[in-house]
């Protein structure tokens, strides 16, 4: 997100620059007692401005040779913002799904798609719209809608974040059919595998006789292979809605 605003000139690259400047300054003081020598490294490279060293509350005549002896980062509740925090994560949380549905579709970021976003309130409308450009370019979205009053649209994939709801119109991206018999053959090929485990788990004398770890691979396999169908079932359901 910060990417176009440090690549963009104005006095908002300005900022930026520094601001990321601070942060893996700090990051690289706090690494270093385990990453001693990368952290050196990458250290003696920071551009030492004199903006930068304003933020850092470092002397810039004073500053240390070494990392070794500059001083422990200090935590500064000043800059402690729960708030913008918990809005921050609502706008990850958003971008993050909509990733995860294209890549669950195979979906290539080179396919612009459209997105819908219902949200629970007018507070998170003003919210995501006000992050509307991020969450657009992030997600590889071309068109963007956030109000509370939008419905689903058909043959729509769904997530869910609390009370916001995204939906991905599929009608002009996948062959749903062929998406579906796609889908179909593998949740069928998934059960047949749980079927093989679950009878070796029925079997007394298997899980009694087998060796613990064998056992235990077993049912790992069948979590897994659970997990696997409960999202294929997910995603028939989106495709046949």
């Amino acid at each position: 997100m910060v990417k176009e605003r440090a690549e963009n000139r104005g006095n908002n690259q300005a900022v930026t620059q520094n601001v990321l400047v601070y942060i893996l300054d700090n990051v690289l003081r706090l690494l270093h007692p385990f990453m001693p020598f990368i952290t050196e490294e990458i250290w003696q490279k920071l551009p030492g401005t004199a903006e930068g060293q304003k933020i850092a509350k470092i002397d810039k005549k004073a500053k240390p040779s070494s990392i070794m002896i500059a001083p422990w980062p200090i935590a500064k509740k000043e800059l402690i913002n729960e708030k913008i925090e918990k809005e921050m994560a609502t706008v990850q949380s958003v971008i993050t799904a909509i990733r995860t549905l294209r890549s669950e579709l195979n979906l290539p970021p080179s396919i612009k798609i459209k997105a819908f976003i219902k949200t629970g309130s007018e507070k998170q409308t003003r919210l995501l719209k006000s992050h509307q450009e991020p969450i657009s370019q992030l997600a590889k979205v071309e068109k963007l809608a956030i109000d509370k009053r939008i419905t689903r649209p058909s043959k729509s994939a769904v997530a869910i974040i609390g009370s916001l709801e995204i939906f991905l119109p599929l009608k002009d991206l996948i062959d749903i059919e062929q998406e579906v018999a796609h889908i179909e053959k593998s949740l069928q090929a998934v059960e047949e595998q749980l079927l093989k485990i679950d009878k070796k788990l029925a079997n007394k004398n298997f899980v009694e006789k087998a060796p613990l770890k064998v056992v235990e691979n077993q049912k790992n396999k069948q979590g897994q292979l659970l997990a696997k169908q409960a999202k294929l079932k997910e995603q028939l359901s989106m495709l046949k809605s």
